[in-house]
């Protein structure tokens, strides 16, 4: 299988169908950041 399955000729998203793709375990992780300005005067 060459590139991405999940985007046609044109670059566009499309669904694809897993009806016969087996079972898999998989494991994800995520981390993620926020960064806020400090606030300056009164809340409201």
């Amino acid at each position: 299988m060459s590139g991405l399955t999940h985007f046609d000729v044109a670059g566009e998203a499309h669904m694809v169908d897993i009806g016969a793709k087996g079972e898999t375990q998989r494991v994800a992780t995520a981390r993620g950041s926020r960064r806020f300005r400090a606030r300056s005067g009164p809340r409201t």
